[in-house]
């Protein structure tokens, strides 16, 4: 007997298309994208993805990146700066 999984059941994923958006501030772009994924150190297991992009109207901006941890089997998410990843990476 076939094993019914409602996601992919329902959802046909080849039809989903990523358009990557580029965000710019005063014509400058930025470094870092919605979507983009990295590895923060090498023996870091997790790949982290910006989820979203804040920009304060200072011209601040942060980014929220987001991991699955298996340690405790659950998404982490965190804020950080540009300056913030460089130093952690």
């Amino acid at each position: 007997m076939k094993t019914k999984n409602i996601i992919t059941d329902k959802v046909n994923f080849d039809d989903f298309s990523i358009q990557k958006k580029e965000i710019a501030i005063n014509g400058k772009k930025l470094p870092l994208n919605i979507g983009d994924r990295f590895i923060l150190a090498e023996n870091d297991k997790s790949i982290k993805t910006i989820v979203a992009i804040t920009i304060f109207e200072d011209g601040r901006v942060a980014y929220t990146i987001e991991w699955y941890d298996p340690e405790t089997n659950n998404f982490q998410s965190e804020n950080v700066t540009l300056t913030e990843l460089k130093l952690l990476n």
